[in-house]
């Protein structure tokens, strides 16, 4: 009976030795702060709508800049054509300058003419805006310029087109209906139950 007396009493206290945690105290410095080495995008406008007929369309993003700063941000465009397929080769939009900033935010106002310029696809320009179809796209990429050389930086601007009648609404088919029904019933008499009630 000792034997079982003592076993539990050694079980018991490792139970209590194994749960117990050492805690050791970190010491972490305010001496510097962590640096990126390679910059990268924060996109704010992933996707563009657009609608012939609008006078520009918006694309936004932040740098943020690592030890490798950029002194400059190229956009590139490629199209999309949604009848045909066709794609067309990736063709410089613009070379935008860089602050020489942790985090720089570039806004830029693009036009249809921006959008079309040096795009060619099956050999032909691109046509009039409210010529395009449906689903087609712009996509637009980035690179960067550093002193040690060009690099690509992630992230996609897409600037799809829509229906130049897309929009919102009022219909008047429902408003229509209602009056129709009013006569019926003022005229004929007419009760139609269990038809529509607005």
């Amino acid at each position: 009976m000792n034997i079982k007396y003592y076993l539990s009493i050694v079980c018991f206290s490792l139970l209590f030795a194994s749960c117990a945690e050492e805690f050791e105290a970190s010491n972490y410095s305010s001496s510097g702060t962590v640096k990126i080495a390679d910059p990268y995008l924060q996109i704010n406008t992933p996707v563009v709508s657009f609608q012939a007929g609008n006078k520009d369309y918006t694309i936004d993003f932040n740098l943020v800049n690592g030890l490798n700063k950029v002194s400059k941000v190229n956009v590139y465009k490629q199209f999309t054509d949604a009848k045909s397929g066709s794609v067309s080769s990736v063709v410089l939009q613009g070379t935008y300058d860089i602050a020489d900033a942790d985090v720089v935010s570039v806004i830029k106002k693009l036009t249809y003419a921006d959008l079309k310029t040096g795009i060619t696809v099956g050999g032909a320009a691109l046509p009039d805006e409210k010529d395009l179809a449906v689903g087609s796209s712009w996509k637009l990429t980035f690179e960067g310029e550093t002193p040690q050389g060009k690099l690509p930086l992630g992230g996609t601007v897409n600037v799809g087109v829509l229906s130049r009648f897309a929009g919102i609404y009022k219909s008047e088919i429902s408003s229509l209906f209602q009056n129709w029904v009013q006569i019926l019933r003022r005229q004929v008499g007419l009760d139609l139950p269990g038809l529509l009630e607005v």
